[in-house]
């Protein structure tokens, strides 16, 4: 069991290689693998918890970056509601 919920498909999905490839994410001995709840996005986000950071994204999409963003539709800390809403805001050119 994970910190947040219970992973063990979501870890196998995440770091399948079919997934990383549609992803283009590096599948080699020097990349990450994907994991639930991991600390180093929440300390990034422990400065301001109030500060909507969606517009950084942007530039990251303009350049082709692929960005997954996912919530679970039981998730009490972040809802799929607010992410729609700000998702949607979202101004970029490839829109």
């Amino acid at each position: 069991m994970g910190l947040c919920y219970p992973d063990d498909h979501l870890w196998q999905v995440m770091n399948s290689y079919e997934y990383r490839e549609l992803m283009n994410i590096p599948f080699d001995e020097d990349a990450k693998e994907w994991e639930m709840c991991a600390t180093m996005p929440h300390l990034f986000l422990q400065a301001d918890f109030d500060a909507s950071l969606g517009y950084q994204l942007a530039p990251l999409l303009d350049k082709g970056v692929p960005i997954l963003i996912y919530n679970g539709d039981q998730d009490y800390i972040c809802n799929w509601i607010g992410a729609q809403y700000w998702t949607n805001a979202l101004v970029w050119e490839g829109q």
